[in-house]
């Protein structure tokens, strides 16, 4: 598999481009490049330190992204993750570390969790000083016990809101 990463440096902007197989996109700002995921580990460890361990020392990245998956059935292969996206699909957002909010709009397509086929799937999330906020709709598609996709009316969206904050969660699923 290939992967070409690439930068462009226009004094105070910042941009870095991936191309390959599985991912293409770019992340551009005002950034360090060696910083970029303290930037993203600190704003999960604020919230969940379990998971991230934070630093002290903030950065000063403030940068947008916005990443075109292509396929990732060789990397779920390759790592053992149970998540695959089969088809193209879409991640964009931002962070800025000063302020520290960090935020994600994703949108999948025909994605694999555990077994379980999704043909749609969105998911928009916020991490902020106020906590995290999780809101994925997303499609799940069952099959009969030949193998063959049950009738679409089978199909249902699954819709869960979820806010995190120093320790305590909360959830609806509808």
């Amino acid at each position: 598999k290939k992967i070409v990463i690439s930068e462009t440096d226009t004094g105070k902007e910042k941009r870095l481009h991936i191309e390959s197989d599985f991912i293409n996109g770019d992340i551009y700002g005002e950034y360090e490049y060696k910083e970029l995921a303290k930037t993203f580990m600190n704003a999960i460890g604020r919230e969940i330190p379990a998971l991230a361990a934070t630093t002290k020392k903030t950065t000063d990245n403030i940068y947008a992204y916005e990443l075109r998956i292509n396929d990732t059935r060789f990397i779920s292969k390759l790592f053992g993750l149970p998540f695959t996206i089969n088809s193209p699909s879409r991640i964009s957002g931002g962070c800025n570390d000063i302020t520290g909010n960090f935020n994600l709009n994703a949108e999948l397509n025909n994605a694999t969790l555990m077994g379980m086929e999704f043909p749609e799937a969105k998911i928009k999330g916020i991490i902020n000083k106020e906590g995290i906020t999780l809101n994925p709709d997303a499609k799940n598609r069952s099959y009969n016990k030949k193998g063959t996709p049950q009738e679409s009316i089978s199909e249902t969206w699954v819709n869960l809101r979820t806010f995190t904050s120093r320790g305590q969660t909360s959830s609806t699923i509808s």
